[in-house]
């Protein structure tokens, strides 16, 4: 079984690697990717974008390990970026001791209000509202655990992103075309 699979495995990815080079008009290609276009007429595509503050665009290019920052003055357009709001960054006297702070508090204490919260909801319902379970509430107690987590990793996502936009915003160095 293990022989045939690799065979197809191959072959379709083979397959989804020619439909996708082939594409014909390369501009229309070029329209729907990130990016923001210089006043020069150069088009920088990052590979994540951070936020705005102080006048520049922070984001990271392929490895995501360099941050790059553009002049709000150097941008002509941008295509699929959510600017948001000013940061203030720079006005702030130390911008990166709330979003540390936000990340180990979550980071920390998140699995523990995750498990507590999915124990206290199980017997909120069994105890409180006499709603008579058909099993022993292990069923409710696992979907509570799943969805608490699926909040925990999200608030710990966006905790993480703003500890790296504080990061680009003091490593950051001004993005010179090649």
């Amino acid at each position: 079984m293990k022989s045939f699979l690799l065979p197809v495995l191959f072959f379709f990815l083979t397959w989804s690697n020619l439909s996708f080079s082939q594409v014909k008009n390369s501009s229309e290609f070029l329209e729907k990717e990130t990016g923001f276009i210089t006043k020069d007429g150069y088009k920088v595509l990052p590979k994540r974008y951070y936020g705005w503050s102080e006048n520049r665009y922070y984001f990271a290019m392929e490895t995501g390990k360099n941050y790059f920052y553009l002049d709000t003055s150097e941008v002509a357009s941008y295509q699929n970026i959510k600017i948001g709001n000013d940061k203030e960054l720079a006005t702030k006297k130390h911008p990166a001791f709330l979003p540390n702070l936000w990340v180990v508090t979550v980071a920390s204490g998140g699995p523990f209000v995750v498990v507590l919260g999915a124990g206290f909801s199980m017997y909120y319902i069994y105890e409180w509202v006499n709603f008579e379970l058909p099993f022993d509430g292990v069923g409710y107690f696992i979907s509570a655990l799943t969805g608490g987590t699926l909040i925990y990793f999200k608030v710990l996502q966006k905790a993480i992103f703003k500890v790296r936009l504080v990061k680009a915003f003091k490593t950051a160095q001004h993005f010179v075309k090649p």
